[in-house]
């Protein structure tokens, strides 16, 4: 694992190696990296969120390394300009191993920015997409999607805002916020012909939670 911090630590950040460097196939690395090391046991091991989840929450010392590759990979792919649709299940288990399963109320410090890194990157992964792409995602990985957007879409309005965690939200709002609704325009888009709208449940939850915002804001 230090070797593959080590790699990933030299990628460069000017722009021009940065798009040099994601137009070859050498990011699909970086989310190889967050597959084997942050949602599996070990690189060879099955998937398994809820372990991984359970030992973050512990703080092992396992757990404090893979926080920080986690920590480092999403740095990297945020300055990285790329599409890679698979990705957007490993970036959403990812998150919820690095967040320790936090909600957005309970999430604090750390778990914002990383939360914030994830939606941008997400965002980049959405542009592009067509409905075959999103389809081929799976039941699964739709239902996690919308689960994200609706959970960190923050409302104004929201009572536990008051207590003292949003003072570490504040920060990253109108950022995460935005990116939230750059996503559910991505997913309109991809859904826009009414013969291809098939995942009208997903918009329509999402719409749910948007009036559920305006009337605690109003």
């Amino acid at each position: 694992m230090k070797t593959l911090q080590w790699w990933i630590s030299q990628i460069k950040q000017e722009k021009y190696e940065r798009e040099h460097f994601a137009s070859r196939p050498h990011f699909i690395t970086l989310y190889t990296a967050l597959s084997r090391h942050i949602i599996r046991p070990n690189p060879y091991a099955a998937q398994n969120l809820n372990n991984q989840i359970r030992e973050h929450i512990a703080v092992t010392p396992r757990a404090i390394r893979t926080l920080c590759l986690g920590t480092l990979v999403l740095e990297r792919l945020e300055k990285l300009h790329h599409n890679y649709h698979m990705a957007i299940p490993i970036l959403l288990n990812s998150l919820r191993v690095l967040t320790a399963g936090r909600t957005p109320r309970e999430k604090v410090g750390q778990d914002c920015k990383l939360t914030t890194q994830a939606a941008f990157i997400l965002l980049m992964n959405l542009k592009g997409m067509h409905r075959e792409g999103l389809v081929r995602l799976g039941a699964n990985t739709q239902e996690n999607l919308e689960a994200f957007i609706q959970s960190h879409l923050i409302s104004q309005g929201s009572r536990w805002m008051k207590r003292k965690v949003y003072v570490t939200w504040s920060g990253v709002q109108v950022s995460l916020t935005r990116n939230l609704y750059d996503m559910i325009i991505e997913l309109l888009r991809i859904q826009s012909r009414r013969d291809t709208l098939h995942q009208t449940q997903m918009l329509q939850s999402i719409t749910a939670r948007l009036e559920t915002q305006h009337r605690l804001r109003t």
